[in-house]
């Protein structure tokens, strides 16, 4: 979910150019303040809205089994917020290895750094257009419901920064909205992703967010539907060399 002030401050700007910076190189498109207040309710609202639907922690362990980290991996938690899930995958790594969360907020984060007590998970505060990690860092990466809250444009940056800081035949793990085909899911959907969050998030749906992994580079191996098709599930990999599928 995106701030209502958030929402506002970016409608009806489909053509401004995200890509420019303002003051300490935060986005133009991110409002730091409306973040900072957010994330007092951030961990509240998103347990509600996957109450309806068994719950939030049904969702946030399914996606780890599908992330599957093992002891010894380095792992990356993308748009990490507060921490929930980069705590469940930590807990997978068995004190051996680490899971990296970064966030633009420093708010998400300082809130992320109370859910973690071992040295499995660090966190850090970062434009993740512009990742801070050298090349081939990571051997697994992974963003939840976070894709869709970017621009177009600004997405596929991030898609690129992940590409370049994955280790070569490692994994992309990718979990967000889908615009379902059976028309009850995809009515419902369409309608929540209308109301509550940007005309990008509506856009991303539309475009295929398969295409964009791929269009970064990566390779799709598997896309599994959630809930009727409303979510999505995608697990991807960055090719062991040039042109190897």
């Amino acid at each position: 979910m995106v701030p209502s002030a958030v929402k506002k401050g970016r409608a009806g700007s489909v053509s401004q150019d995200w890509s420019k910076k303002v003051g300490a190189g935060v986005p133009v498109y991110y409002k730091p303040e409306c973040w900072r207040k957010f994330s007092r309710f951030y961990d509240f609202l998103v347990g509600l809205f996957f109450l309806p639907f068994g719950g939030e922690k049904r969702y946030r362990a399914r996606f780890v089994d599908f992330i599957a980290p093992r002891p010894g991996e380095q792992v990356l938690d993308v748009c990490c917020g507060t921490g929930t899930l980069t705590a469940l995958v930590a807990g997978r790594l068995s004190g051996k290895g680490r899971v990296t969360g970064v966030d633009l907020s420093a708010a998400m984060i300082t809130k992320a750094h109370g859910k973690v007590a071992d040295l499995s998970a660090t966190f850090k505060t970062a434009d993740v257009e512009s990742l801070p990690f050298a090349p081939d860092s990571f051997d697994k990466e992974y963003v939840s419901f976070g894709l869709h809250e970017l621009p177009a444009g600004v997405r596929q940056a991030v898609l690129g920064e992940m590409y370049r800081t994955l280790k070569a035949g490692g994994g992309l793990f990718v979990f967000d909205f889908n615009l379902a085909k059976s028309p009850l899911p995809r009515l419902a959907i369409r309608t929540f992703v209308r109301t509550f969050e940007e005309a990008d998030a509506y856009r991303m749906m539309l475009d295929g967010l398969r295409l964009q992994i791929e269009a970064a580079g990566f390779k799709v191996k598997e896309w599994r539907p959630v809930l009727g098709g409303m979510f999505q599930m995608i697990y991807a990999v960055k090719p062991a060399e040039k042109g190897d599928g």
